[in-house]
């Protein structure tokens, strides 16, 4: 094979030495990404793109040779999916590649709020009588086991984090626009939405934004939770009203929040910064070396696949093969 791929962004190209073998890679090297003006020069040129940022409906009349976009991630909703359908395009992501380490962080930030980790370091450092926080009693957190965790979004994400919530001894009952079968839900229980915000300690987001999910966490729904709840965002920031979220950490309402994504990144609500009981983190749900690697290989193989004539795993607009 002898083709173009065009990478919108830099990242890490460990795991694609087969694609590096057969293809020309354009590839904005130490330079974080390219513009938009770049972008619409090079397309012309790609058989094949991995895209991590916009991809618009004008951007893609410019590239006649398109064969396969892919996804850098589980996300889609800055692809012109409309556009890219309407040219017979298969649109992939690579959602399993970045399960276990977004898990992994949503776990992490639930024990940073429950147990008050980041708080309690911040005080540490900052404070020039230690003695005072050392007191018994003081500061108390909560632990995970025997709590209820709220999973908005049952896929692989969500999945993942249901085996390491039921391994720290939680409850688990999750929300999916569809019941799952019972070999993939693992007997967690199924719940309307309301319904789950209303009973449980912790609520974890890993659902797309789409038209449906956008605001889905409003005031309205974010009133209906426990008092002294947890909520935790690593899938987008568009899912919850940040207006209200800030609204119900600062009276205190919920007890706290753990968050890796914002509606406007890389912009962050300023009175988010000064609000004590959340924990913010800057979007590294997939960032680890063991992830990365993970994902150029799956993005090596949608590409393979889609070049060799062959319908490439987790399409996300299979109507274009009807």
């Amino acid at each position: 094979m002898d083709f173009t791929v065009l990478i919108s962004h830099e990242i890490p190209l460990d795991g694609m030495e087969r694609l590096k073998d057969c293809a020309r890679l354009i590839y904005p090297e130490g330079r974080g990404a390219f513009s938009d003006q770049e972008m619409m020069e090079y397309l012309p040129l790609a058989d094949a793109m991995i895209c991590a940022g916009h991809l618009r409906g004008e951007m893609l009349k410019q590239a006649p040779g398109l064969k396969i976009i892919v996804c850098y991630g589980a996300g889609y909703e800055k692809i012109d999916l409309k556009a890219a359908s309407a040219r017979r395009i298969p649109v992939a992501n690579i959602p399993d590649s970045t399960a276990q380490a977004t898990a992994e962080l949503a776990m992490g930030l639930m024990l940073s709020v429950r147990r008050k980790i980041a708080r309690l370091d911040r005080d540490m450092r900052g404070s020039e009588h230690l003695c005072g926080l050392f007191e018994m009693g003081r500061d108390m957190g909560n632990t995970l086991e025997g709590a209820r965790l709220g999973i908005i979004g049952m896929g692989h994400i969500g999945r993942k984090l249901k085996d390491m919530a039921r391994a720290m001894g939680m409850k688990v009952s999750y929300y999916n626009r569809r019941p799952l079968p019972p070999v993939l839900s693992d007997l967690a229980a199924y719940r309307p939405l309301e319904e789950l915000l209303a009973e449980s300690d912790v609520v974890s987001i890993h659902c797309p934004l789409n038209r449906d999910s956008a605001s889905l966490i409003n005031a309205e729904r974010l009133s209906l939770m426990k008092p002294g709840a947890v909520l935790i965002n690593t899938a987008r920031g568009g899912v919850v009203d940040m207006e209200a979220l800030i609204e119900a950490l600062s009276t205190g309402r919920l007890m706290g929040a753990g968050l890796d994504v914002y509606p406007d990144e890389p912009h962050v609500d300023g009175r988010l910064l000064k609000l004590p009981n959340v924990v913010l983190t800057p979007h590294i749900g997939a960032n680890t070396v063991e992830t990365r690697v993970k994902m150029a290989r799956a993005c090596q193989a949608r590409i393979l696949d889609a070049m060799s004539g062959r319908r490439p795993a987790n399409v996300v607009n299979p109507e274009i093969y009807g």
